[in-house]
């Protein structure tokens, strides 16, 4: 007896190999070498889609697995009678026939174990039941960080139908909603993990005879975690938290002349290496809502064995790409067409475990941006008018706006409101409207407008801004309305006289730098030159703009006197000179020189006297805009014609050339 028992000893090692090999060939012959290599390759195609991806930390296939298909791996070391079931390996498989009436004593246990958990962290079992339990239970021991012994018991629910189904427990709890933190349920060193196939059953039955509960196999995985979502041509915002409270948006706003007076605005983004900056969270905004765009993803535990399923809301990201030098945290694919979700959420399944996932709110597809604020109409002209404003909303809302529509309708026309005129401008903040109807009001409204910003760097502005609105632009509501009354004429003059060759500017008094360079029209005077002068202010005579019963001067009027009485005026006059004569206001008695005859000034406008050698101008004292076209309306006389005679029949005749 003790010479077989040093035998044992002894060669115990080299017994139980040669034990293994006979258990292996025995049960390799129950199946066809074929029927074993197809088996073989999905169980290696299931462990490398589950652990691969979940593993990125450490590059091993799993975390921890077991998938039974050589024994029970350590499990189930328990007698039956203490665990209440019947536990054996079947066709690669962990078999527990629960003893009836068992209930929730049934169980099974790991091997002992020394794992820390992780971020995400989850429990799959691929399983078969057929019984009346609803839930299973998961029990977890091991030291917690704290170096205390724990336990966490989580139950799970079961299918009972005979058929193959996957069991999830997520070790881990997202709090805070969207935005929210995980979690770790089980903090710490696992040690054991203790499986109740059933611990709860329909309308109070019991275990029945012949339940069973297969396991295929259990893995401890870790699902994915999406950091960032970029690739939007419309924005990106980066943060260092999780729930955006702070962002920066890496965009500068290009300034592009249109014409020396008019700057169009452009959003030109910018993308950051998120390895290689402070900002960890990212997410898109201002998406085309058509699609087509090409979306990066980073975060960790993405997948590559068998490719993770995308999703923008609920439809599906194309084209799926894993990039090479990050596969498990970095991702591309092209982006959906909305699908009535402005604010889509972005998530991520494992390609194999599908309730392995992370959705998270960072892809929004284009709205309609704020509408414009603080409009105001300014240059007043007969038929035109500038109108400026400012986008409206936050910045990052104003980084969406390409452009704006004006509209516009005469002010009588409001009880039907339907906008008679209408035009697009890019994104400018001043332009002119032209082709108004003179001496008529008008009431105006802007919206802003998005389009797909690719696109609008190639667009040509004419020299208003304007061009034509972008296929599936979207429209903000109306900015408030604003009304102004466009004048009567840009220049009037009824007649000519002392008053009227003053510069008393524009009627409408609101006035901007504008996309033209106008500033209103009204009145701004005339300049002369040479012997040009209003008609009866000369060297022989004075005239005023009004006289008085006597007919004299009124005390309030404008006088037109020879600069050579330029003396008999103090200082405080308020005097101007024109051409050699002087323009005085106000005048006061006894100002006058008696030797001057006082007549009315004009009513026209002299641009020579009737005597030789005489030669003048007259202009407005203002440039006009023409480049639109212009109307212009004037009288002339030709007086005093020259008496010189070269023909003379008789001499009673009074010579006329």
């Amino acid at each position: 007896m003790n010479r077989i028992l040093k035998f044992l000893m002894k060669y115990s090692q080299s017994i139980l190999t040669l034990l293994y090999l006979f258990a292996l060939t025995k049960h390799s012959s129950l199946v066809t070498a074929d029927v074993y290599d197809d088996r073989l390759d999905v169980f290696e195609k299931e462990i490398n889609a589950v652990a691969q991806p979940l593993s990125s930390v450490n590059g091993s296939f799993a975390d921890i697995l077991w998938d039974f298909r050589f024994g029970l791996e350590g499990w189930a070391k328990a007698t039956s009678n203490e665990m209440n079931a019947f536990v054996t390996n079947e066709d690669g498989s962990m078999m527990i026939r629960l003893y009836e009436d068992s209930r929730e004593k049934a169980f099974v246990s790991s091997p002992p174990i020394h794992f820390q958990t992780g971020e995400r962290q989850a429990f799959v079992i691929r399983y078969k039941y057929v019984g009346s339990g609803i839930f299973g239970k998961l029990v977890l021991s091991g030291i917690s960080d704290t170096g205390n012994i724990t336990e966490l018991k989580l139950n799970f629910p079961i299918e009972g139908n005979g058929l193959w189904h996957k069991g999830y427990v997520k070790l881990y709890v997202v709090e805070g909603g969207d935005f929210g933190n995980d979690k770790n349920l089980f903090p710490g060193i696992l040690k054991q993990i203790t499986i109740h196939p059933t611990i709860s059953f329909k309308d109070g039955n019991k275990t029945q005879r012949g339940e069973f509960f297969q396991v295929d196999w259990i893995r401890l995985v870790r699902g994915p975690i999406i950091h960032s979502v970029t690739g939007c041509a419309g924005g990106i915002m980066y943060s260092k938290e999780k729930n955006f409270t702070s962002f920066e948006l890496a965009v500068t706003m290009m300034s592009v002349p249109v014409t020396p007076l008019l700057m169009q605005y452009i959003s030109n983004w910018k993308s950051l290496n998120l390895e290689y900056s402070t900002f960890k969270f990212a997410r898109s905004f201002n998406c085309i809502r058509n699609g087509g765009e090409v979306l990066t993803i980073t975060g960790v535990n993405f997948g590559t064995m068998i490719p993770p399923n995308v999703f923008i809301g609920n439809r599906r990201c194309s084209a799926l790409k894993h990039d090479k030098a990050w596969p498990q945290s970095k991702l591309t694919c092209i982006t959906p067409a909305m699908d009535f979700i402005e604010k889509a959420q972005v998530r991520i399944e494992n390609g194999f475990l599908s309730m392995l996932m992370d959705s998270v709110p960072y892809f929004y597809y284009a709205v309609e941006p704020p509408p414009p604020v603080n409009v105001s109409i300014t240059n007043i002209a007969a038929r035109s008018l500038d109108i400026s404003w400012a986008s409206g909303g936050s910045l990052w809302q104003q980084t969406t706006v390409t452009g704006f529509l004006i509209s516009w309708m005469p002010y009588h026309l409001c009880d039907a409101f339907t906008w008679q005129s209408s035009m697009v401008v890019g994104n400018i903040t001043t332009t002119s409207i032209r082709n108004l109807m003179p001496h008529t009001k008008y009431i105006f409204s802007l919206q802003a407008i998005t389009e797909d910003q690719r696109k609008i760097g190639t667009i040509e502005l004419d020299r208003y801004g304007r061009r034509d609105m972008l296929e599936g632009a979207l429209i903000s509501d109306f900015s408030v309305n604003v009304t102004a009354s466009t004048i009567s004429y840009d220049i009037h003059f009824p007649s000519f006289n002392a008053n009227l060759t003053l510069d008393y500017g524009a009627i409408d008094k609101r006035s901007s730098s504008g996309a033209s360079g106008s500033h209103g029209e009204g009145h701004f005077g005339l300049s002369f030159a040479g012997d040009s002068t209003i008609e009866n202010c000369n060297a022989t005579s004075v005239c005023c703009d009004d006289l008085d019963e006597k007919g004299l001067c009124e005390t309030n009027t404008f006088v037109c006197i020879p600069s050579f009485d330029i003396e008999n005026f103090a200082s405080s006059d308020h005097f101007r000179l024109r051409n050699g004569m002087i323009l005085v206001e106000n005048l006061g008695e006894g100002k006058l020189s008696f030797h001057h005859g006082i007549s009315r000034c004009g009513r026209g406008l002299r641009i020579a006297g009737g005597s030789r050698n005489q030669a003048g101008a007259s202009w407005y004292r203002r440039q006009l805009d023409v480049v639109e076209g212009f109307e212009t309306r004037f009288t002339f006389e030709i007086s005093n014609p020259s008496e010189r005679c070269n023909n003379m029949n008789d001499v009673y005749s009074w010579c006329r050339s």
